[in-house]
């Protein structure tokens, strides 16, 4: 049967898995490079990684220059991707957002950055009989909740600036000053943040921060829950899934920028 319908995984092709590893080094390289610099790069057998080159050429995903006898990616590939550059960052991500919320029964949204505050675009709600919501398109000032400690962490303010935006914010929930910018700090050197029913009672967040590739953060990825369904073991698991899942969309140039 088929591992993709099944859900199970199917068995690796190795000349697919080289012939991507050898168009990855092929992203990153400048200038353009030979068949040999490809296959140690790529660690691929330069025998096999000649033949993988030879042929992408032939299907226009790589470009060969008989004089400098060197490999670089063709723009043929735009007419395999020119489609999903078209798709928004929602449409890429719905899958890996409803991933997390039925794993962890987590309300889990995606918040963009625009004008000083976070909207939220596009959310998955777990499968679960007693379970939290949110309203698309809702807005958060840029400071607040645990998406806006991730937001300031990766802005690299001062702790002046962090105090006024955390004077800004209606907390609902016992957190001072001091204590915001601490958790601030604390997101800065951990990739993700953690509010405790500060912004709302009894809810407690985890967030962390798609940037592009001028650093300028562009979203938000948030996961929610009551809080006692979340120990401390959890909220660092789920941490580390939202820190990842931010890392894999970051680094791409972006109009959806503050």
């Amino acid at each position: 049967m088929d591992g993709a319908k099944t859900g199970k995984l199917a068995k690796r092709v190795g000349a697919v898995t080289q012939a991507f590893a050898l168009l990855r080094i092929l992203a990153r390289a400048d200038p353009p490079r030979g068949v040999t610099a490809l296959a140690r790069a790529a660690d691929v057998n330069p025998s096999t990684a000649f033949n993988i080159l030879r042929t992408l050429v032939f299907e226009n995903a790589v470009t060969f220059d008989e004089r400098t006898k060197t490999y670089a990616l063709s723009r043929g590939l735009l007419e395999i991707c020119g489609g999903m550059a078209a798709r928004s960052l929602e449409q890429e991500m719905v899958g890996d957002l409803q991933r997390i919320a039925d794993r962890t029964t987590c309300l889990v949204g995606l918040w963009q950055s625009t004008n000083g505050r976070m909207q939220l675009v596009e959310r998955a709600v777990a499968k679960s009989p007693v379970r939290l919501d949110m309203q698309i398109h809702q807005k958060l000032p840029a400071f607040a909740g645990a998406v806006g400690r991730a937001w300031a962490a990766a802005q690299g303010l001062s702790d002046e600036k962090l105090r006024d935006g955390f004077d800004e914010i209606r907390w609902d929930g016992p957190l001072d000053g001091e204590r915001y910018i601490a958790e601030v700090q604390m997101a800065r050197e951990a990739g993700y943040a953690i509010d405790e029913g500060a912004l709302h009672p009894g809810i407690v967040t985890v967030a962390a921060v798609i940037v592009d590739s001028d650093g300028t953060v562009t979203h938000g990825l948030t996961a929610s829950d009551i809080a006692h369904r979340l120990d401390r073991e959890r909220l660092k698991e789920l941490g580390k899934d939202l820190r990842e899942l931010a890392i894999r969309f970051s680094g791409f140039p972006s109009d959806n920028s503050e």
